[in-house]
């Protein structure tokens, strides 16, 4: 009968609940690979990782990005294509030129926006944009 189905369900046991894992206390470190081939990054700073620090890896290209900074923060926003949040990256490093060989390819804006906030970088700054003058 259906009173008998009923009963039957209401006084099974429940499955316990699944246990949450504990949150990652890791500070985390931000790296924005700028590069226009298709290298996993995230191996090479794998390395890095330990169990007193995480190191997120965000790679694009210099189209993709978008450049908010202003003088009060210490690290800019960095907004790129095909991500769904911003990040705000503790070290960039550039592995591909910032202009191209028409002139409507030029993201020196960038370059001078991440200079402007401070922004640390394996290349310095003043090297991107003399590579970008040969």
């Amino acid at each position: 009968s259906t009173w008998g189905r009923f009963s039957r369900s209401m006084f099974r046991r429940k499955k316990a609940a699944p246990v949450p894992e504990a949150p990652d206390e890791r500070p985390v470190r931000c790296v924005l690979v700028l590069c226009s081939e298709r290298k996993d990054w995230t191996s090479a700073f794998s390395e890095v990782e330990n169990e007193h620090l995480r190191v997120v890896v965000v790679q694009a290209e210099w189209a993709d990005v978008r450049f908010q900074a202003a003088c009060g923060r210490r690290r800019p926003f960095v907004f790129v294509r095909g991500r769904s949040e911003a990040c705000q990256p503790d070290l960039v490093l550039v592995r591909s030129m910032v202009r191209g060989l028409t002139p409507d390819i030029d993201h020196k804006n960038v370059v001078f926006g991440f200079k402007f906030a401070g922004t640390p970088s394996v290349n310095s700054w003043e090297s991107v944009l003399a590579c970008s003058e040969r």
